[in-house]
């Protein structure tokens, strides 16, 4: 009944109109030459790195949606384009757990932030005593 109810939307529409696995991640003023509305929606392309999750988690009329299908990423895939884990938990609706993932900061990234501060500031600091 949902899937239903998601086609028969506006939104549903539009989406189609973005062509699947685009060469390039492609938003609507890429395909509608006098797009102006204020709202990005956009389809990924699988050969490049997701562009960024935002706190609407690819909700509604904007974020990044699946590269071949006219639907918005899965909270399972929003998880690993995050780098979280399969098994993590998230708890609350799908726009909470959506809204949680486009808020934080991706663990993999955090992890390389961390490694580079510790290298750059706390290890010289570390020599110097």
């Amino acid at each position: 009944m949902l899937l239903t109810l998601a086609r028969q939307s506006a939104h549903y529409e539009l989406l189609k109109l973005l062509p699947f696995d685009p060469p390039r991640h492609m938003r609507m003023r890429d395909v509608v030459a006098d797009w102006s509305l204020h709202f990005s929606l956009a389809r990924a392309a699988w050969d490049l790195p997701c562009p960024t999750i935002t706190a609407t988690g690819a909700q509604g009329r904007c974020g990044i949606h699946h590269p071949e299908e006219n639907r918005a990423f899965t909270i399972a895939e929003l998880k690993r384009l995050s780098g979280l884990p399969d098994d993590f938990k998230l708890s609350g609706t799908f726009a909470q757990k959506a809204e949680r993932i486009g808020r934080m900061v991706p663990p993999l990234m955090t992890k390389v932030i961390a490694e580079a501060v510790y290298r750059r500031v706390l290890a010289p600091a570390k020599e110097k005593r």
